[in-house]
């Protein structure tokens, strides 16, 4: 079998040749049958397993912080620098988020005292929701790195007579995180059972303090997450999400806590990357830089390429393989857009607020029209392809279903793919692409239908 040249157009004859129909000598689309093995290999690939075309340029700015995603073996963190992409997990695929803070100053739980002491990490702190059913001992007993995730280890011991007992360990104090009335945060952090036993923990959870400004407790709501065990550190990241709910609200605090019952109480906890961010959903973990503690922003990932690099001057197609893991909330998550450098004239695929329908959509003079081309499930791959002929109009398929279409767009002035964004950078995908061909011709409906499925 010849090799494939993965790095933009095949050298293979018969894909130039097949170019030529499709093209026709005067550049008009002409109709041909779809062959798999010819349209994957012709135009440009620009993403693919561990692959980012130069063709395409990737931004990404951060401050103070480092950019995280899952290496190879889908089970050991890998920290980024600024700008450099990011390949997700065994699939390979690339990681697309926007910009998000890890308000938590202290996620690598630096600065906490070794064993026997309590002295918890720098900004740490500890509680018990009471003593009247027998003290709980705490300890520090180490600290490192698992599955490449910085990682603190408490030891929490005693006899307790009855219960509930709640045990907190608040990853901030009580004026580190400004918040406000109505927003919507989430907290996440890793845990695993290093030691002892379970018998008496009745439960698990991420509590939110809310407190005013000055730093007085309003109210703490929390919430339980799956029981934590002995597996692998990577394998247990949970998440809980909140609206602020009382007026005065003007700081919040998160902890991880257990709910203990009465018993021998003797277990050893393991907890990594607290995050608490300002979003509707956790993203990958953000990290200061070691040794300097302090709250850190990732930015937003901007991928995009000129389509005269490109080699787009009119009709085009665009195959695109990806995941999406969460239905989008409040805001767009852009798959890909064509555009003159703004939001307001172009194509795009995205999948809507709100919800997980991936719809097509065509700007002209930002004035727009809607095709819904199919439902996504989060966490499942899906394919989309997009044609636009040039007269306007544009048409896609999702999984290789029947083609929608949408009308009175822009006909020319097109300059611009952007990959998982929109232009003014407030549509971000947070998800991965697997897979990303633009093609400089329109394919027939029967020739998208049957691409997007070859996707699959």
């Amino acid at each position: 079998m010849p090799a494939t040249n993965t790095e933009g157009t095949s050298s293979h004859a018969a894909c130039h040749t097949a170019l030529q129909r499709c093209r026709g000598a005067s550049g008009m689309t002409m109709t041909m049958a779809y062959v798999p093995g010819v349209l994957e290999e012709a135009g440009t690939r620009l993403v693919g397993p561990s692959s980012l075309r130069s063709l395409a340029t990737l931004q990404r700015a951060q401050v103070t912080s480092l950019a995280t995603a899952f290496g190879a073996d889908g089970a050991t963190a890998v920290e980024y620098a600024a700008d450099m992409p990011r390949f997700s997990g065994a699939a390979r695929r690339l990681l697309i988020e926007g910009q998000r803070a890890n308000t938590v100053r202290n996620p690598r739980g630096e600065g906490g005292l070794p064993f026997p002491s309590s002295s918890l990490p720098t900004n740490w702190a500890a509680s018990v929701s009471t003593s009247s059913f027998g003290a709980v001992s705490r300890a520090n007993v180490g600290s490192g790195i698992e599955n490449g995730i910085p990682y603190f280890d408490i030891r929490l011991s005693g006899t307790l007579t009855g219960g509930p007992v709640v045990h907190a360990i608040h990853f901030e104090n009580t004026t580190g995180v400004a918040a406000a009335p109505g927003e919507v945060w989430t907290c996440s952090r890793f845990a695993r059972v290093v030691g002892g036993s379970t018998a008496a923990v009745t439960g698990f959870g991420i509590r939110f303090t809310e407190l005013t400004a000055a730093g007085a407790v309003l109210l703490n709501a929390d919430m339980m997450v799956p029981p934590v065990t002995a597996a692998a550190l990577v394998t247990q990241r949970h998440a809980v999400t909140r609206t602020l709910t009382d007026p005065t609200t003007g700081r919040l605090r998160p902890a991880h806590f257990l709910l203990l019952e009465a018993g021998e109480l003797d277990i050893t906890i393991r907890l990594g990357v607290p995050q608490l961010e300002l979003g509707a959903f956790a993203s990958s973990p953000i990290l200061p830089a070691i040794g300097v503690p302090s709250a850190s922003m990732r930015g937003a990932d901007l991928a995009s390429a000129s389509l005269a690099s490109l080699g787009i001057a009119g009709p085009c197609t665009i195959l695109w393989r990806g995941v999406l893991p969460q239905a989008a909330e409040t805001a767009v998550q852009a798959l890909f857009q064509l555009d003159d450098s703004s939001d307001n004239n172009g194509f795009a695929m995205f999948n809507d607020a709100t919800g997980s329908a991936i719809r097509l959509r065509r700007r002209l003079a930002a004035a727009g029209s809607l095709a819904t081309a199919g439902t996504m499930t989060p966490g499942t791959a899906f394919s989309v392809g997009m044609v636009v002929p040039g007269d306007g109009s544009a048409r896609a398929s999702f999984n290789g279903s029947t083609v929608v279409n949408v009308t009175s767009g822009p006909t020319s002035g097109l300059t611009t793919l952007r990959l998982g964004n929109g232009a003014a950078g407030t549509s971000p995908m947070f998800g991965e692409v697997q897979h990303l061909r633009v093609l400089p011709f329109a394919m027939t409906d029967t020739q998208l239908e049957a691409a997007v499925m070859a996707l699959n």
